[in-house]
């Protein structure tokens, strides 16, 4: 480590200081791997610290210097995940020609991401810990809402004439779809792809294209109105 003199302490030059982040963040990222392996084998509850530590091949004391609660690990893996999921998600969205054509066909390109196997399989299991443990369900339900924030903003650059709550319909409807090919994900070894890719774009025109008068407003129950 280099160090160098400032009124008679040693301080780390910026190389050093550097070097150390690049370090703490191989190890957090050594140690969410190894918990992100045992929460597929094990499940949340079953995930020990102890098991964590052997897989990281690190010992607790050592994991204790990054995480000090296995509750902190967990969180910190539903978080990365989550950032993951929203930068594929950017991406997805960032057609270099904002249509309605190109974003149907990079959602459909990308299905093999959305959909891969250790992605689905931990999100089924934070979805299970979300209705047993309030933190992961609050983390969970900020996580939808940047979601449903996100494809907002992405639709209202592909879809013209829409209007705010006719996008919110739609994105709703993703959300739904989104948790139904997880479950289906999660319940085949091997997608058919192919066969998922055709289904998916049917669903996505039918839900995305705009069509007048899809949304009507519901007047509040008990004002007499008929609905």
């Amino acid at each position: 480590m280099h160090l160098r003199h400032k009124r008679g302490r040693m301080v780390r030059t910026p190389a050093a200081i550097v070097r150390q982040e690049e370090r703490t963040s191989r190890r957090r990222g050594q140690i969410l791997d190894a918990a992100r392996i045992c929460v597929r084998q094990d499940g949340f509850r079953g995930a020990s610290m102890s098991r964590i530590s052997a897989e990281a091949s690190m010992s607790m004391g050592h994991i204790h210097r990054y995480f000090p609660t296995k509750q902190s690990i967990l969180m910190a893996l539903i978080e990365r995940d989550i950032d993951d999921f929203r930068a594929l998600i950017t991406q997805i969205g960032d057609s270099p020609v904002p249509h309605l054509d190109a974003l149907i066909e990079s959602i459909v390109s990308n299905l093999p991401a959305l959909l891969d196997d250790d992605r689905v399989a931990l999100w089924v299991e934070v979805q299970a810990e979300a209705a047993r443990n309030s933190k992961v369900e609050e983390l969970l339900s900020a996580a939808y809402g940047r979601f449903r924030e996100l494809m907002g903003q992405i639709m209202s650059n592909v879809v013209a004439d829409m209007s705010e709550r006719e996008i919110d319909t739609r994105v709703e409807l993703l959300v739904v779809m989104t948790h139904a090919l997880g479950v289906y994900a999660c319940s085949r070894h091997l997608p058919d792809y192919r066969r998922i890719s055709d289904g998916v774009e049917i669903i996505l025109r039918a839900i995305l294209s705009p069509t007048r008068g899809a949304v009507k407003e519901i007047a509040p129950v008990g004002d007499g109105t008929a609905l």
